[in-house]
Formats: C-alpha cells, structure tokens, sequence
C-alpha cells in the first residue's frame, strides 16, 4: 500500500532471483528530499534501483524512518549496507592542518544539532583529511532496522573521481545536481583545486555557480570539461542547464570504468556510486 507521504519508483527491476539479493551490496544514497536504494553485484554493476521521493516535503529523518518502516524492498536483509550522506557541511583540508581545521569547522557549525559528531576520512597518499557532519539519528535509526552498516560522504566519491579522471583530464570539474543543491569538485593541473556544496534555487543560480568554480580556478569555460550529475534529465539538453558556453556533459567515461549495467539504469544519477570500495 502506498504511503500519502512519500512517493516510490523502481527505476530498474532487479534482475537476480531473490535468493541472489542477500548477497547484493546495497547503497542508500541519502538527500532531504531524496532516498535511493542502489544494489550491487560483486563487479559493481548496478541491477537495482529504487528511488523515494519525500512529496510533502516532511521533515527528512521523518522521511526516512516511514521509508525503512514501510517498504519491504529496504527491509530486507543485503551483504552489506553502505549509507551515503550528501551533508553540506563538510571540509576538505591538508592533514598537517586537521586538528585546526577542525576547531574551525566546530566553530562554523555552532548552533547545528550534530557538531559533536564529526566523522574523517583520511587519504594519506594524497596528504588530505575529509572531515563533515555526521547524523546519530539517522545511525541509530539505520542500525535499529537494517543493522550493521558503514556511513560514507558523497565529497569521498568526488575525490576519487577526481584523482582517476586527473592524468586524461588535468582540467576538470564534477557538477552533482540534485534537488536544491549542487556539489561541486575543481581538478586543476591534476590537482584538487575546491569542492563545495551550494544551495540553489534556480537555473540561474546553478549557471553562477558553475562559473563562479571556473573562475575561481581561472579554467576556460569552453574548453574544460563539465561532466554532469545527479538530479536532472539529459533529455532537456545541457543548454537549457548550463549556458552553451560551458563544456558540458554526461560522464559516459564511467561505461569505460564500470561494467555496464541494463541500458535502462540512468547512469548519470548512479554510475558514480561504484566508486566507492
């Protein structure tokens, strides 16, 4: 039966028998207003794919609590659950500056529910610490009816594709669309240059934004590939999303990293997630 409070669509079919789904990897790729359900196989290629919609815009832990204690495609039991949080709040920063970043990144948060917990992930090879907010409602909810499972940060996707595409493309930036927020990640000269989260509200502001990172990073707009995701149909045409003069388009480099899934998977939206280890 469904639910007045939020909306489900299976975007594609799982195409294993049901004995084969425990031993899927499953990924909840988490926004406010946004929850998808994206299963693995062990080559990483997607054969699920649910999306729920918070319609009514509720509150988002309300949101996903009558997600996980309503629908039985989440309630069952997978080899592994990996939870990814597209949090705003989160800071990329040199190791040797972590500890003070992180007094600052506190300070920044004051007044926020959640500033007591704050979750890193350290890429040594790189000298980098990724620090963001973390959510101990949504954890204990997640382990009370789905168990054990590990929570991850969408900006640790955007750095590892940053670093894979770098050697092809020294020049480069990743646009994640969704709802009412762009995250995104500057490779400049093959290193990472920003990575940032905005709020946006319209076509206009995601256009500032763009060019606001290849300004910053002093980028040509023309020349510098744009590859977009997230929240948004290819079937508008990138020019009535970023201006013509910006070198915008789908990843399809993923389809040369990943196995291809069934050609009904909108891989702009999830191709992205089998990056993550």
């Amino acid at each position: 039966m469904a639910s007045p409070h939020f909306s489900h669509r299976t975007l594609l079919p799982a195409t294993l028998s049901a004995s084969w789904l425990p031993t899927c990897k499953r990924i909840l790729l988490i926004h406010p207003k946004r929850l998808y359900q994206v299963l693995m196989v062990s080559n990483r290629e997607i054969v699920a794919v649910d999306e729920f919609v918070n319609s009514l815009d509720i509150n988002p832990f309300v949101f996903l609590r009558l997600v996980i204690q309503k629908e039985s495609r989440i309630q069952q039991p997978y080899a592994q659950t990996q939870v990814v949080l597209s949090t705003p709040g989160y800071q990329i920063m040199p190791t040797e500056f972590a500890y003070t970043g992180k007094l600052i990144y506190r300070h920044m948060q004051q007044g926020s529910n959640h500033t007591d917990q704050l979750e890193t992930v350290d890429f040594p090879e790189r000298d980098l610490q990724l620090v963001y907010q973390g959510n101990p409602e949504y954890d204990h909810l997640i382990d009370v009816y789905l168990g054990n499972h590990e929570q991850r940060h969408l900006a640790e996707i955007h750095l590892k594709l940053q670093e894979a595409f770098a050697s092809e493309h020294p020049d480069h930036l990743w646009v994640q669309i969704f709802d009412e927020q762009v995250m995104i990640t500057v490779c400049k000269d093959g290193q990472l240059h920003l990575s940032n989260m905005y709020q946006i509200r319209n076509r206009k502001d995601l256009w500032y934004f763009v060019h606001m990172a290849l300004e910053v990073a002093d980028l040509d707009p023309i020349t510098t590939p744009c590859w977009m995701m997230g929240e948004w149909n290819p079937d508008w045409g990138t020019d009535r999303v970023i201006p013509s003069n910006v070198h915008c388009q789908l990843p399809t480099t993923f389809l040369d990293n990943l196995p291809k899934a069934a050609s009904s998977v909108p891989y702009w939206k999830f191709g992205f997630l089998g990056w993550l280890s």
